[in-house]
């Protein structure tokens, strides 16, 4: 009987050893780091102003760039989400590509990121619910045309503007830049790149997540959502990305609304250099301009029937 319950004590020790671990390791690894921003638009000879809202009781700290050539009832306002453990900051060389083209931009840093407020672990739903807190912004300006409204988002910045489009059909247009498609295979691969084994951490620390987040993780995979969006996409992907492998534009695409979904495999590039391609800022204005410019006179009648 003795040896029974000393196996027994040591089988509960071993178990709750095991469930500490995923449990640190969720609580770490959802803990991005938080870093201020050094730079400001300024530095790329942006004019810009501070903004500030909120986001589920949290306040949200970005930046709005307007065009050179403001027009409120014809220029579109395109987002820029960035990606895990990054700030607004790294986001400006997409808005210089952007400001170029004449397009309103708006940079913020999402929750626990950058400059914004602090709340606990980061996930991709809070960083979806922080992209419809951006919209409900821009939505309160008076000087905004609500009808013109895309984002372009980099890898979680990307995946969690996907999630949010299929939650808010107010985003027109969408530039997904090196997003994942599963929740799960990106755990997956997270621990294994710190050589942890799949079993039982992986389905431990996807528990430990879908508590945080109060739903499933399947039902915050970008491969299960992007089909409920209804507006145009440009999926992009570095053909060298190493962190996200380019197996993922290919899924995304597959699960799409395919006649209103582009991709584009930017050769030679890995996962955070696909901007510097030649062709890049070309391939995204002309994505914006079409989706959100050339519109027509009709949505442009609206947004003076309202101001």
């Amino acid at each position: 009987m003795l040896l029974i319950a000393n196996v027994v004590s040591y089988i509960v020790v071993f178990f709750i050893a095991i469930v500490t671990l995923a449990w640190i390791f969720a609580k770490i690894y959802a803990s991005p780091t938080k870093t201020s921003n050094t730079k400001t638009p300024a530095d790329l000879d942006m004019h810009y102003e501070e903004v500030s809202f909120w986001s589920h009781g949290v306040e949200i700290k970005g930046w709005f760039i307007p065009s050179d050539s403001f027009s409120s009832g014809s220029t579109a306002t395109i987002i820029l989400n960035h990606q895990w453990s990054r700030n607004s900051e790294r986001m400006l060389p997409f808005a210089a590509l952007l400001h170029a083209a004449r397009f309103n931009l708006l940079l913020y840093d999402s929750r626990s990121h950058g400059d914004s407020g602090v709340d606990g672990c980061s996930t991709i739903n809070k960083f979806a619910e922080d992209l419809v807190s951006v919209v409900d912004y821009l939505h309160s300006r008076s000087d905004i045309n609500p009808a013109r409204i895309g984002v372009l988002g980099h890898s979680m910045g990307a995946a969690s503007a996907i999630l949010a489009n299929s939650r808010d059909p107010r985003i027109k247009a969408l530039v997904s830049d090196s997003a994942f498609s599963d929740t799960v295979d990106i755990t997956r691969r997270a621990l294994r790149r710190y050589h942890i084994p799949q079993w039982p951490f992986l389905w431990l620390v996807c528990k430990f997540w879908e508590r945080e987040m109060g739903r499933k993780m399947r039902e915050v995979s970008p491969k299960n959502n992007i089909g409920k969006i209804f507006n145009p996409i440009l999926l992009i992907h570095g053909e060298n990305d190493r962190l996200i492998p380019q197996e993922n534009l290919q899924i995304l695409y597959e699960n799409s609304n395919k006649p209103l979904t582009q991709t584009w495999l930017v050769r030679d590039r890995g996962h955070s250099d696909t901007y510097l391609d030649e062709n890049y800022a070309c391939r995204i204005v002309s994505f914006f301009e079409e989706n959100l410019i050339n519109l027509g006179v009709h949505e442009d009648e609206i947004f003076a029937e309202i101001q």
